[in-house]
């Protein structure tokens, strides 16, 4: 079996590099202006991507049948240097000077090696979101909850989906993880006001982000959907409790709450949801949810930043302090 040798985020200029990727797309073949033919691919691991060109010989034939050998999402072995190009660090693979792609089968790696996975523990992480889903009063809307948490098919892929492709939470257990952090913040903010429903709080945190389950792909990298990429989280989930809630008989009024926490929690709807938090529960989960994304995703720049600058600037965020 082949093993990583180096995370991407560790890769220098100069080094010699023969080490697993995933290919995560391909950029076709092309005549370069010495008449010789190569092609490029974008590259990925659990740390970051990069992109390899390929530089082959005159004959285009051998170059188009080694591109055409090369599966989208195939893990490869590459056999190269890295080099600069317009500032950013690449993968050059010259064919003369014995570089090489070579394609892996099944077996010949470890998936680990290109998707990263939480750090924390999921069978722990999901013990204790039941735990918290148990503490419901209101049997009605424990019920509701219940509709997808007794559906062992549903947990399971809940359990192991990631939380996005790119941004926050972008590993395996990622949606779980998500998930307990923002019903937790949302519980401990709903004790500052005993005006609040702090069943319909845990309600609606937890089933907040259920249209992931749909929306995000992982195999050997993650991705969205054709599905969530015409419809979106936030619709599919809707829908997805919509359905499970028709023949639930609770009140009409409960269920039409939880489904608007769900279309309302990224609160505007230049980020996607279609209406605003309209009652204090809604924007409990809105804020909680905002805040972890935010929160973890800072936490993730600063831990990877490659500068020894004191901020860097990430948009959507701004500057960030990176001296902890």
């Amino acid at each position: 079996m082949f093993r990583k040798k180096k995370g991407i985020i560790n890769y220098k200029l100069g080094d010699q590099v023969d080490d697993i990727f995933v290919v995560r797309f391909k950029k076709p073949v092309s005549e370069a202006k010495n008449g010789k033919y190569w092609f490029s691919l974008r590259l990925q691991d659990a740390t970051g991507a990069i992109m390899m060109k390929y530089w082959g010989g005159e004959n285009e034939d051998k170059v188009r049948e080694l591109y055409d050998s090369i599966p989208g999402e195939s893990a490869v072995r590459v056999v190269g240097s890295i080099t600069q190009y317009q500032g950013k660090l690449e993968i050059s693979v010259d064919e003369e000077n014995g570089g090489k792609v070579q394609v892996l089968k099944p077996g010949e790696f470890d998936v680990r090696d290109f998707i990263r996975i939480s750090k924390k523990d999921p069978d722990k992480m999901l013990e204790e979101l039941k735990g918290i889903i148990a503490s419901i009063q209101d049997e009605n809307i424990k019920r509701l909850v219940n509709a997808f948490f007794d559906d062992q098919d549903f947990v399971e892929k809940f359990k192991y989906t990631p939380g996005a492709m790119y941004k926050h939470h972008g590993w395996l257990h990622g949606l779980l993880e998500h998930t307990l952090t923002v019903t937790k913040i949302a519980v401990d903010a709903a004790k500052n006001y005993p005006e609040v429903n702090r069943d319909l709080v845990i309600a609606g945190a937890v089933l907040h982000d259920i249209g992931k389950v749909e929306e995000i792909k992982y195999g050997l990298t993650i991705k969205v959907s054709d599905y969530g990429n015409l419809v979106g989280h936030i619709t599919i989930g809707a829908m997805m409790a919509a359905n499970r809630f028709k023949d639930i008989k609770v009140p009409e009024e409960l269920k039409q709450k939880i489904v608007h926490i769900i279309i309302s929690h990224h609160s505007i709807p230049g980020f996607g949801s279609p209406k605003s938090p309209e009652f204090p529960e809604a924007m409990i989960v809105a804020k909680a949810d905002d805040m972890d994304a935010q929160v973890t995703r800072m936490i993730e720049i600063i831990e990877t930043a490659q500068t020894e600058d004191s901020f860097i600037y990430e948009r959507g965020l701004g500057n960030i302090y990176l001296k902890r």
